[in-house]
């Protein structure tokens, strides 16, 4: 998950998304809600950014998939600093979609969790 943050930083899209796959897959064999709630955040915010090789938008369909993965494993949790995240992250994705209502109801609804 750090390795992944870290290709974020850098804008390595394809390289985080690997680093992500591959600790979806171990925190599943482990059975950490945490780590795979982390993991599809981490894979919602990399497919708003990244442009795919031969596409000119980001993966808007993905990231909210994975988006909707992340909320369901935190509410499962009831980790409320993650779901917080994961609204912070669902403005991101309003916002580079060109929806700011939504993006300003999502980062209300993170606000409202992070008090």
């Amino acid at each position: 998950k750090l390795q992944a943050e870290s290709r974020i930083m850098l804008e390595d899209w394809f390289g985080s998304h690997e680093v992500l796959i591959d600790a979806k897959s171990c925190a599943s064999r482990c059975g950490s809600v945490f780590l795979i709630g982390e993991s599809e955040r981490l894979m919602g915010e990399t497919k708003t950014s990244m442009v795919p090789l031969g596409e000119f938008t980001p993966r808007f369909s993905d990231a909210r998939a994975h988006l909707k993965l992340a909320l369901e494993s935190f509410q499962g949790i009831g980790y409320q600093l993650g779901i917080g995240n994961v609204h912070r992250a669902t403005a991101f994705m309003y916002q580079k979609m060109g929806h700011p209502r939504h993006a300003v109801q999502s980062l209300l609804e993170a606000l409202t969790l992070f008090e």
